[in-house]
C-alpha cells in the first residue's frame, strides 16, 4: 500500500451476494458519504483485492486506516464465509495486508439497524396507519430481501443505548397457510427438502415463485415486478403472493423479537415492491397472528428509502466499536 493515511475518514463497504458498495465516511461522527462505488462481488476473490481497487481509483495517496465490511454472512470470528456469496476469508490478514490499524465486519443487516437508529420519518415510507419512530426507545427489526433475507433487531433503551442483534432469520422454516401455499410447498420439497422462507422471499425466489406458479422460463426479478407494475395478470399474482408470504414471515418475526415498536423493510428490492406492498395482502398477513392479532395490529411498519443503508449503518458501527475501544 502507498504511503499516506487519511485518519478523519474511514472505509465502509456494503457486501451482498451480488454486489459490493464502498464509500468513505468521517470517523469521528455522523456526516455524508463520500466516493460511493459499486463493483460485481464475482470480480474479486475477496475483500483484500476489493479494497485495494477501490481506494486505487478514489484515494491512491491519502488513504484511510480504519474500516467496516458489512457482509450478508454470519460474522462470529475472524474467520467468515458468505452463505450466498463465495468471500472465504480471515478479518485478521486482510487487515494486516492492507496496512489497517482497525478492520472490523458485522452482518450486512445488523449495518442496517445501524443505520435505521439515525434516521428519521421523512426516511421511511409508511405501510398501513402509522410509520416507526426510529428515534424513539424500544424494541425494533429490520428486514429486507435481495440475493437472501436479511433480519436484525433493534434496541433503545430509555438513556438513548443501542443494542443491535444479527440474526440468520431468514433461513427458518416456510409456514404455508393456505391451500396456494400447500401447493407451493409441495411442488419445492421434492428439489429442497427442508424450505427455507429466504428460497421464497428474495430476489432468486421470486423468480422461483413465479416459474412453479405460473409456468415458462424463469424470469429475473425485476422483470416479473415491472411486468407486475404493467398490469400482467400473471406477475401480479406471483408479486401479490410474495408480498403476502413476506407479511406472514414479518409477523412471526416480530413476535419472536418483541418487536412492538415497529418494522422496517429494507432494500432497493423492497422499494422497487413499494406499490404492492402497500396494497394491502402485506399487512394483512402482518396482523393474521390469531390471538396476538390485535398486538400486532397496532405495530407501525415502514419501508426505508435511504438507498445507501448498509453503509451508514457500518460507518456508526465503526465509530460505536472505535469508541468502545478508546482507554
Amino acid at each position: 500500500m502507498p504511503e499516506g493515511a487519511d485518519r478523519s475518514h474511514c472505509l465502509v463497504a456494503d457486501v451482498g451476494g451480488t454486489n459490493v458498495r464502498f464509500a468513505l465516511a468521517p470517523i469521528d461522527a455522523a456526516g455524508p458519504l463520500v466516493e460511493e462505488r459499486a463493483w460485481r462481488l464475482a470480480d474479486f476473490d475477496g475483500p483484500d483485492a476489493a479494497v485495494r481497487a477501490y481506494l486505487q481509483a478514489v484515494a491512491p495517496v491519502a488513504r484511510p486506516r480504519a474500516g467496516m465490511l458489512a457482509i450478508a454472512a454470519p460474522v462470529d470470528g475472524d474467520e467468515i464465509g458468505m452463505i450466498n456469496g463465495h468471500w472465504r476469508f480471515s478479518l485478521a490478514e486482510t487487515r494486516r495486508s492492507l496496512g489497517f490499524d482497525h478492520l472490523h465486519a458485522l452482518n450486512d443487516f445488523a449495518a442496517n439497524a445501524w443505520a435505521v437508529a439515525e434516521l428519521d420519518r421523512g426516511d421511511l415510507l409508511g405501510i398501513g396507519a402509522a410509520t416507526p419512530d426510529p428515534a424513539a426507545a424500544g424494541s425494533f427489526l429490520v428486514l429486507g430481501t435481495g440475493t437472501g433475507l436479511g433480519v436484525a433487531s433493534l434496541r433503545r433503551d430509555l438513556g438513548g443505548r443501542l443494542t443491535i442483534g444479527a440474526t440468520e432469520g431468514g433461513h427458518v422454516a416456510f409456514g404455508p397457510l393456505d391451500e396456494q401455499e400447500d401447493a407451493l410447498l409441495a411442488r419445492l420439497r421434492p428439489r429442497f427438502g427442508r424450505l427455507s422462507y429466504e428460497r421464497l422471499l428474495s430476489g432468486p425466489g421470486l423468480t422461483l415463485l413465479h416459474q412453479v406458479r405460473a409456468g415458462g422460463p424463469d424470469l429475473a426479478p425485476e422483470l416479473i415486478i415491472g411486468r407486475a407494475a404493467a398490469g400482467e395478470a400473471e406477475a401480479e399474482r406471483s408479486v401479490d403472493l410474495f408480498c403476502a408470504i413476506l407479511g406472514s414471515f414479518a409477523g412471526d418475526a416480530a413476535l419472536i423479537h418483541g418487536a412492538w415498536n415497529g418494522l422496517h423493510l429494507a432494500g432497493s428490492m423492497i422499494n422497487a415492491l413499494a406499490a404492492p406492498l402497500a396494497k394491502g395482502a402485506f399487512r394483512r398477513r402482518f396482523e393474521a397472528k390469531g390471538r396476538y392479532a390485535a398486538r400486532l395490529a397496532a405495530i407501525p411498519t415502514a419501508i426505508v428509502l435511504q438507498p445507501a443503508l448498509g453503509l451508514l449503518g457500518a460507518a456508526g458501527a465503526l465509530r460505536h466499536q472505535l469508541a468502545e475501544n478508546q482507554p
